[in-house]
């Protein structure tokens, strides 16, 4: 039960009082509400407790196993470009090299407290990739400057198939990102309603299940007590205002994510396919609204057109 909780179930107000802080932290009964409270920080910094958070960053043993997490670690390299942080060690390289040089040209030892970082030597065979394979196709989708895809092709041409492939991938990565974010907010107002309708059915509401319903018609009720609430769903109830809608995650959306998901499609699935078909239908449609001696001539133009060129 949470420490809100408790006040509220004995009829006091749930703003806690800054004198009761150490009593959440380290226990004890409020003597106004007579609730129980454990102690918090024993709980929280108990040996075992701490002997594992010690493990994992590699104090107790000492294995400094924290240096070894790729949020901590940073190796610059040719594989590092896209790496912020790769500019930022660079810089302070180069600060090292000044400022050393400099206690060197004054007399001091400044060479004792030079440093050099190791940065990686990737061959350019490594970031190669084979024409007309999925890994090029990843590949390309990921590079961001000329660099990258001469390097990436070995200076192919790029108005190739993958390309085109590559840049779809981009464009189904940024859709994904947006439908996975409506899904999650959707989500979220589905759950809204179903914890809103359970307090609905229940014959009494406290200042958790206020604070429940409140949500759902997305009212603010941060700082709120439990009285407030109550008084706050009682105005709202009384107004008989419609219940909150929205558009729900269904079956065709998931598949539709799922799709967006996958990197298993074709040339037929590209931006380039697609705008092939569309300038197909629209010289269909022109050519069945042509008066009939237009379209004949037209045609015979194509037709002409296809024999000169299969000439050649």
């Amino acid at each position: 039960m949470g420490l809100l909780n408790l006040p509220e179930k004995c009829g006091k107000a749930t703003t806690p009082n800054m004198t009761l802080i150490g009593l959440f932290i380290f226990g004890g009964t409020d003597p106004e509400t007579e609730c129980n409270y454990r102690n918090a920080f024993e709980a929280a910094f108990a040996k075992e407790k701490c002997l594992s958070a010690w493990r994992k960053v590699g104090a107790a043993p000492l294995t400094r196993a924290c240096l070894n997490d790729s949020n901590v670690r940073h190796e610059v390299g040719a594989d590092e470009a896209d790496d912020p942080l790769t500019a930022v060690i660079r810089n302070l390289q180069e600060q090292n090299n000044f400022c050393t040089a400099a206690l060197d040209s004054f007399g001091y030892k400044g060479s004792c407290l030079a440093v050099t970082v190791n940065e990686k030597k990737v061959s350019v065979e490594a970031k190669l990739t084979s024409p007309n394979s999925q890994e090029r196709v990843e590949a390309l989708a990921k590079t961001k400057t000329h660099g990258d895809r001469f390097l990436c092709t070995g200076g192919a041409h790029l108005n190739s198939d993958e390309a085109f492939m590559a840049a779809e991938m981009s464009v189904r990565k940024r859709k994904l990102e947006e439908v996975q974010s409506d899904r999650k907010k959707r989500k979220q107002l589905e759950k809204r309603e179903t914890e809103a309708q359970a307090v609905l059915n229940k014959n009494t509401v406290n200042g958790t299940d206020a604070g429940k319903l409140l949500t759902w018609y997305g009212v603010n009720h941060t700082g709120l007590n439990a009285t407030q609430k109550k008084a706050k769903w009682k105005e709202i109830a009384e107004e008989n205002r419609p219940d909150p809608t929205f558009e729900r995650w269904t079956h065709q959306d998931e598949a539709a994510m799922k799709e967006l998901e996958s990197t298993d499609f074709s040339l037929q699935d590209t931006i380039l396919e697609r705008t092939k078909m569309a300038s197909q239908n629209e010289f269909e449609a022109n050519l069945k609204s042509m008066q009939a001696g237009d379209a004949i001539a037209l045609l015979e133009g194509i037709k002409s057109t296809i024999q000169h060129q299969s000439e050649l």
